[in-house]
């Protein structure tokens, strides 16, 4: 990563932030679980229960899933309005763009192949192991501290925190939100309202602009 490319980093959340929905509650549904792997699901989101025991007890619950419906359930995710025109009005001003989730691969990443993502320089995902074409309840873990993964970027592009800004819409993003000199709450639970610095409702993401335009002519 060029260290003088960069002005500013902007660290996006996936699920219910930039897509409808939470990708393993879809995933549950085609197994059959969807009603527990959903509330397990809200209580992690709302801060109520860790999130790595939580992830490993839920992806246990989703054996045997194929890869095809997967893919499938990629295709018919609906993602926020506008994604695009923002992600393009960012990069204008010198932004890096991360998605940094704990969404799963491979339906987040057949999401993200879209054109609406074409703008973003990274994704981390976390990723649901398989074999032979299904499932096996195994999931590799590369995003719980979102904080930490800020930082790391922030220390490999050469950009402070004072340029840093986050969206999200649940608890986990709270790290992020942390280190970040702006955290807009986005389509999010109260529990991100209360810790973010802005906070913009409904499900079209251009709204941020404004926002991201007044921290903008501040950090000049």
């Amino acid at each position: 990563m060029e260290k003088t490319k960069y002005k500013h980093l902007a660290a996006f959340d996936f699920d219910s932030t930039l897509i409808e929905g939470e990708v393993i509650n879809g995933i549950a549904e085609i197994a059959g679980m969807g009603a527990i792997v959903s509330k397990i699901t809200r209580k992690v989101v709302d801060g109520e229960i860790p999130f790595e025991d939580a992830l490993h007890q839920r992806c246990a619950m989703l054996e045997g899933v194929t890869m095809q419906d997967c893919m499938l359930l990629g295709d018919r995710i609906k993602v926020m309005h506008n994604i695009a025109p923002t992600m393009e009005h960012l990069k204008s001003h010198g932004f890096y763009i991360a998605i940094i989730s704990a969404s799963l691969n491979p339906v987040a990443a057949r999401v993200a192949s879209r054109r609406d993502f074409t703008a973003v320089d990274q994704f981390l995902f976390n990723t649901l192991r398989a074999d032979n074409g299904k499932l096996t309840g195994d999931v590799q873990i590369k995003v719980s501290d979102k904080g930490a993964l800020v930082f790391k970027l922030q220390q490999e592009l050469g950009i402070p925190k004072t340029h840093t800004m986050a969206v999200g819409d649940g608890s986990m993003d709270l790290p992020m939100f942390a280190q970040s000199g702006l955290s807009i709450a986005f389509n999010a639970k109260e529990i991100a309202k209360k810790a973010a610095s802005k906070s913009v409702d409904g499900k079209d993401l251009a709204k941020i602009i404004p926002v991201v335009d007044e921290w903008l002519a501040k950090t000049k």
